[in-house]
């Protein structure tokens, strides 16, 4: 079974109680963790790889987010991101970077849009 891209019945109950403004702060959230992750991309493909927890703490933040709506294949795939041998490893740590990044794209994408409904 594929997990739920975006739980559209707990975004509304969420956009519900915070309207516009909470549609709007999800989707700046969603994106300044996108853009923390296509920063340590950048890192990796270098060669820097992740001589720091930033990463950690990224995914730690954006599966929490994803979890909150419903998200539940960015959540795993944050959590795969996670393991301590795709992090070692240079070439699957990029592949589950971009994987991770453009999922949280498409899920900005529908959260942007006043429905949830998909793009």
């Amino acid at each position: 079974m594929v997990p739920t891209r975006l739980d559209t019945s707990t975004v509304a109950s969420l956009f519900a109680l915070g309207g516009d403004d909470l549609r709007n702060q999800l989707v700046v959230d969603l994106q300044q963790l996108e853009t923390a992750l296509r920063a340590h991309s950048l890192k990796t493909a270098e060669g820097y790889g992740n001589t720091d927890d930033t990463l950690g703490q990224v995914l730690h933040n954006l599966r929490g987010l994803a979890a909150t709506l419903g998200a539940q294949r960015l959540v795993q795939l944050c959590v795969a991101l996670e393991s301590p041998a795709v992090q070692s490893d240079r070439a699957s740590c990029l592949l589950h970077i971009s994987d991770v990044v453009d999922e949280t794209a498409h899920i900005c994408a529908q959260i942007a849009q006043r429905d949830g409904s998909n793009p």
